[in-house]
């Protein structure tokens, strides 16, 4: 119930945050606000608050002439017993305004953090900043075009890409193409995130994908009444429509996955191939030992060479990343690193063994590179930024 609550909250604190910064929201992420709104009369005044222009510029300049630390000694003081008690949604929501006022983008569920924060978190002029809305979209080899990085994604309409407010996108479109249906199942759209990158994109049928850094999706511009297949590198989530369509196939360099109408993580990135199933049912083929597994909620297959494996896992700690932040779990050192080297666009350059410490814990995509390395406390190993993105580890 905690961590549910620790969701929503980040979730819809997002969406405040990009409507203060005036970026689009997809018409299900605008519905979804508005239910949350109309809920309590509660979240109605927070969300009225930060959208004043007045208001927030006052309580922005008094956060800044405020001590970052102890603001959040002070808070931890008044909120939190010697007992650690859990936190209530009320106080959530304090966090909440500490988030949006001060674009740290922190969240944290107090009393489940083995670490503490133990220094400022302070955006420096010559820290790194963290990724964002980045993509090419290439279609039918014409291109890439560079997409519009105030948008947060795609939809496939017919003869055109548009993006989520209907804009029209400059080159997608050929006018002297004869656009049947038949036509359309030919023509194919490559959306590509590069390191530090992520992007959203919507089907024909209606399928939601989101693409993780350093990832690419292949589509058609319509689907076939035969099949739906779409071909994925790196790391892609998908919600796929059941609409009565046939099955749904994910192809990458080593699996096939039919779905029909489910929700699941695809990770690419490594010669082992993770799927993570959220929802519904999933058939995973190996293709090289030809053999296919069944998965069902709360399971995950892993692809290496002929083998299969299934495991039972916690899906929050692999698609996170889909809704803004990071969530670790008895994390790896190194694994910790990857991820935040794919983030921030950085490269880690070991100088001795590898620390074999652990993170577990919740925070947000949007901080710093050198705000996030703070947060997690990482103090005791020797950590150097060289030569512009080059992460030294002592």
């Amino acid at each position: 119930m905690e961590n549910q609550k620790f969701k929503e909250s980040y979730y819809f604190a997002g969406l405040i945050r990009r409507k203060i910064q005036q970026q689009f929201l997809s018409p299900q992420e605008e519905e979804a606000l508005n239910a949350w709104c109309q809920k309590s009369a509660a979240n109605r005044a927070f969300y009225e608050r930060m959208l004043d222009e007045e208001y927030l510029t006052q309580s922005v300049k008094r956060y800044l002439s405020t001590d970052t630390n102890h603001r959040w000694q002070e808070f931890q003081t008044k909120h939190l017993h010697k007992k650690r008690s859990k936190v209530s949604l009320k106080l959530i929501w304090s966090a909440a305004a500490i988030l949006l006022l001060s674009g740290i983008g922190l969240w944290m569920t107090i009393g489940r953090m083995p670490y503490s924060v133990s220094e400022k978190v302070i955006t420096r002029i010559d820290d790194i900043m963290p990724g964002g809305n980045l993509a090419t979209l290439t279609i039918d080899g014409k291109g890439p075009i560079e997409l519009d990085a105030s948008q947060s994604g795609v939809i496939a309409r017919g003869e055109e890409v548009v993006y989520y407010d209907g804009t029209h996108i400059s080159g997608s479109k050929d006018d002297d193409e004869k656009n049947t249906p038949k036509h359309l199942q030919e023509v194919y759209y490559t959306l590509k995130t590069p390191i530090g990158g992520t992007y959203q994109a919507t089907l024909s049928d209606g399928s939601r994908v989101w693409l993780n850094a350093n990832s690419t999706l292949r589509y058609p511009a319509s689907f076939s009444e035969k099949e739906r297949v779409v071909e994925v590198t790196g790391e892609v989530y998908f919600e796929v429509s059941k609409k009565g369509y046939h099955p749904f196939r994910v192809r990458s360099k080593a699996q096939d996955i039919v779905v029909l109408g489910t929700e699941f993580n695809v990770n690419a990135y490594k010669d082992e191939i993770k799927t993570t199933l959220v929802d519904g049912r999933v058939q995973v083929r190996n293709l090289q030992s030809n053999l296919t597994y069944n998965l069902v909620p709360g399971e995950q297959s892993i692809v290496r060479s002929k083998e299969t494996g299934i495991e039972r896992i916690n899906t929050e700690q692999y698609v996170s990343w889909k809704d803004g932040y990071f969530y670790f779990n008895k994390t790896p050192f190194k694994d910790v690193m990857e991820q935040l080297a794919l983030w921030y666009n950085v490269e880690v350059v070991y100088r001795g063994k590898v620390p074999q410490e652990t993170f577990s814990g919740e925070m947000g995509r949007d901080l710093t590179l050198g705000e996030a390395l703070r947060l997690l406390n990482m103090s005791a190993i020797q950590i150097h930024l060289r030569d512009g993105r080059k992460l030294v580890v002592n």
